[in-house]
């Protein structure tokens, strides 16, 4: 029995001193709140337990009440880190991926659209929307930026990879992040056009 013990304690023992940061990533978590500008709603990101992560999953609900679960982003592909508010509270949208914005309305968690804010030409793809804010009369405006890149070593020669919200672990950056422009695009119950 003890025998059986000792290579479980080394693995543990050995996951707690080099896999701190690993487990943080790997169990599940909450790791991104917002609470509405009149202080009556929270919407917040869970990463589900995954060995691939992420796996996040949104959720809203009325301050000291149970949440409501709005829908999950796609495993291994789609993260959430940021929320925005309409000023009057009635609009919550999750950026994804930092290109994309999934709004609902606080009071029935009914999802109003998904807008596309930037292309996705790839995996996280060379764009990124910043600055998003979403108005009472639904009028989303958003800075455009071409991400920062860094260089990678491969088999095949050298890459230039795009930073994502990860950061370059530890790389310098290639070329600089840089501001392409400030859009608006007009969501309606009717759909989405764009603003001017």
């Amino acid at each position: 029995m003890r025998a059986a013990l000792y290579p479980t304690l080394g693995l543990v023992a050995l996951f707690a001193i080099g896999g701190c940061q690993l487990a943080h990533d790997l169990l599940p978590r909450t790791h991104t709140s917002s609470r509405s500008p009149d202080g009556r709603y929270v919407a917040f990101v869970h990463q589900g337990l995954n060995p691939d992560p992420p796996d996040d999953h949104l959720y809203l609900g009325p301050v000291g009440q149970p949440a409501r679960y709005l829908r999950a982003l796609a495993p291994d592909a789609d993260w959430s880190s940021a929320i925005v508010w309409s000023p009057d509270s009635r609009t919550v949208g999750f950026v994804i991926n930092e290109q994309r914005l999934a709004l609902f309305d606080t009071a029935t968690a009914r999802e109003i659209a998904t807008l596309t804010l930037v292309k996705a030409d790839g995996y996280p793809g060379n764009q990124e929307a910043r600055a998003i804010s979403i108005s009472n009369e639904g009028i989303v405006t958003f800075d455009r930026y071409r991400r920062a890149t860094m260089l990678l070593h491969t088999r095949q020669g050298v890459i230039e990879a795009p930073v994502t919200i990860s950061g370059t672990y530890g790389r310098p950056i290639h070329r600089a992040e840089q501001l392409l422009e400030r859009e608006r695009l007009q969501v309606s119950t009717a759909g989405v056009r764009a603003g001017t």
